[in-house]
């Protein structure tokens, strides 16, 4: 994956909301995207995931420009809006990927995720932070080569979030590239990369380059 130069939108008349953010992930690399609220993070992960096509600049995934990926084993997506369809039950939410391929179901997700419990629930009698993990297991379902997630521990408790972190890392030992956008101290310091936005630039003198 490869990102360079991408400038984006405007936060206010002439000031884009990302300039100059360059970054290349590797398979198996974790990459997290840090920074204070309003920094930009979220729209690079839209970025990324082809939800929005920068203004100046290339997002490339596997050599192909992100916004004509459409195929969840090769670029998936934890939104803040985790868009979860409520009519289906959590299983059925999981294994949504898998359905529309024709694939088996996995229900080894559910384990990992800690949502075998609720299995036969419709998603929303599930709590906010349950719902996150079922996106989560949904977008981990095909095993993509680029995953990107934003703030995926965001609404979990610490023995969720640990876990969530754990099953991350594992993706990335199973050789996707995880690109995550968090402040979680648990991810920046396993991360490969530490991008560091600052109103919207890629800050290369953070010492959280260095980690």
């Amino acid at each position: 994956m490869l990102v360079s130069s991408v400038t984006h939108g405007e936060r206010s008349p002439g000031i884009p909301i990302l300039s100059d953010v360059s970054l290349t992930a590797m398979s198996g690399e974790v990459v997290v995207i840090e920074g204070r609220s309003g920094s930009g993070k979220s729209t690079l992960c839209q970025l990324v995931a082809g939800l929005e096509a920068p203004d100046r600049g290339t997002v490339l995934v596997d050599g192909s420009p992100a916004a004509s990926v459409r195929d969840w084993s090769r670029l998936a997506l934890l939104p803040q809006r985790l868009g979860l369809p409520a009519e289906l039950t959590v299983a059925e939410n999981v294994s949504l990927p898998c359905w529309v391929r024709g694939l088996p179901q996995r229900p080894e997700l559910l384990e990992a995720f800690d949502l075998v419990h609720l299995a036969r629930n419709l998603t929303g009698q599930a709590s906010r932070g349950e719902q996150q993990r079922v996106a989560i297991a949904r977008a981990a379902a095909l095993g993509p080569a680029v995953i990107v997630l934003d703030e995926p521990t965001s609404h979990q408790d610490e023995a969720h979030a640990d876990l969530v972190a754990s099953q991350l890392l594992e993706l990335a030992r199973a050789g996707s590239a995880v690109l995550v956008a968090t402040h979680d101290p648990r991810l920046v310091s396993e991360a490969d990369q530490v991008v560091h936005l600052l109103a919207g630039r890629h800050h290369r003198g953070s010492p959280l380059a260095a980690l």
